[in-house]
C-alpha cells in the first residue's frame, strides 16, 4: 500500500504492521541504517534498553512513526520534532 499523501478522509484508518524479527533478523544492515533517524534525545533512550528485543521495538516504532508523519508533513522524517506526554 503506498503511503497516504494527506490526512485525508477522517473515515479512512491506515494501519501499519512490521516484526521486529523480520525487520532486524532478515536485513543485516536496517538498524545501522534507521539509527540516524533518532534525534539524540531518542537515541539516549534506545540506549537506556537492556534488551535488545526492546531497543529493537522502541527502534522500529519510533522510525515507522517518523517516516509515516514525515512524508505526511512532506519533510524528512528526523526533521519534525516529537513530543513526549
Amino acid at each position: 500500500m503506498a503511503l497516504p499523501t494527506s490526512p485525508g478522509d477522517p473515515g479512512i484508518v491506515y494501519v501499519w504492521h512490521a516484526n521486529i524479527h523480520q525487520v532486524f533478523s532478515r536485513d543485516s544492515g536496517a538498524m545501522t541504517r534507521a539509527l540516524p533517524l533518532l534525534r539524540p534525545a531518542e537515541r539516549e533512550r534506545f540506549d537506556r534498553f537492556r534488551q535488545d528485543a526492546d531497543r529493537q521495538m522502541f527502534l522500529l516504532g519510533r522510525v515507522m512513526a517518523r517516516t509515516l508523519v514525515g512524508h505526511v508533513l512532506g519533510v524528512a522524517p528526523h526533521d519534525w520534532p516529537w513530543r513526549e506526554g
